[in-house]
């Protein structure tokens, strides 16, 4: 035995030394045909692909907008060229349906007084009552004859009309027609001295009027 406690005296087959060498290469060889598949695992492989080039076409030019010859629209200005807008349709429903009112006396709730509605009237037009003769004044009605239609035997009449004021009194005369200008002269003195007339009255009230009135020259027999 030496230092080291190992037994020297000893000695080894040769047969057993190679068997172990031998096994030792084997573990070796093996280990060593292991290394590249773990390195491998332990990473990504990246493949590289080569991708054709395609080629696009470049695109079709646009043309340039070309001039129309139609007239520009122009807004309307008068009256005639305004078309309306249609409005939305109106549509009409039944109307909910009356509730009748009970036969009897209607009961009120309020207060005030209840005033009977009057019907809308029309003014009546006014009361009119023409002028008339005054019967204390009818003997001056006729008027005296003219003396040279009386001398000359001459008959006929005159038709005027009078202007009668609110008091009765005659205020003008105008002709008519007259059968000589001396029956309308001698009706004209009378009827403004003493024709006496009823005035004409407007609901009640005295107006001024005019009326026509015919005087008749006779010869006595």
């Amino acid at each position: 035995m030496t230092a080291d406690g190992f037994l020297t005296n000893k000695r080894r087959s040769p047969v057993s030394l190679g068997a172990a060498l031998a096994i030792q290469g084997v573990v070796l060889a093996g280990l060593l045909s292991m290394a590249p598949k773990i390195v491998e695992r332990g990473r990504e492989a990246i493949t590289m692909i080569d991708v054709p080039k395609i080629e696009v076409p470049p695109p079709d030019p646009i043309d340039p907008p070309k001039p129309t010859t139609e007239a520009p629209l122009s807004r309307p200005t008068t009256p005639d060229q305004i078309v309306p807008t249609p409005a939305d349709p109106v549509i009409f429903t039944d109307p909910a349906p009356l509730t009748p009112i009970p036969p009897g006396p209607i009961v009120g709730t309020g207060t005030a007084p209840f005033v009977e509605p009057r019907l809308a009237t029309q003014p009546k037009p006014p009361v009119f009552v023409d002028a008339g003769l005054d019967p204390r004044y009818a003997s001056g009605l006729q008027p005296p004859y003219p003396g040279r239609l009386q001398r000359e035997q001459v008959e006929g009449k005159a038709t005027v009309k009078v202007l009668i004021g609110t008091d009765g009194r005659v205020k003008a005369v105008q002709l008519v027609a007259a059968d000589d200008p001396g029956f309308f002269k001698a009706t004209e003195e009378q009827a403004l001295r003493r024709w006496r007339f009823k005035p004409a009255t407007r609901d009640g009230v005295a107006v001024e009027s005019w009326k026509q009135m015919t005087v008749h020259f006779r010869l006595e027999s």
